[in-house]
């Protein structure tokens, strides 16, 4: 299975080199609802595409938790896994809204959460 999992990444990561919007471009095509809401981008050419392609109607949210918190949850960093493209490449992004769920009192959670959802209420009324 890990095999089979790296020949699909290598195949992504040759269509994404050859034409950073092929994938984004392909769920777009799809799209028929006035709003979206894309999760789990991974790469910078797919936030770059979105902007680009809907400056007024794209919001980049970044959620997040401190290390220790992900440990308490089970994470482990594991090198060749969390050192790759895939789940560093977004880390310095200039992200409009970053939400922080340390699931901790104070960590701005549901105050960022209303400043997203009143945005894509907003958008839904315009």
């Amino acid at each position: 299975s890990s095999g089979i999992n790296a020949e699909y990444g290598e195949l992504g990561e040759s269509r994404r080199n050859a034409d950073p919007g092929h994938y984004c471009r392909l769920a777009a095509a799809q799209a028929s609802k006035p709003c979206w809401i894309v999760v789990d981008n991974r790469r910078e050419t797919d936030l770059v595409y979105f902007k680009s392609q809907y400056p007024d109607k794209c919001l980049v949210v970044r959620v997040c938790a401190s290390e220790e918190v992900r440990a308490k949850r089970g994470w482990r960093w594991k090198e060749g896994v969390d050192d790759v493209i895939s789940e560093c490449g977004l880390d310095h992004y200039p992200w409009d809204v970053v939400v922080t769920n340390n699931a901790e009192e104070g960590d701005g959670f549901q105050d960022k959460l209303k400043e997203v959802v009143g945005w894509v209420t907003d958008k839904l009324k315009g």
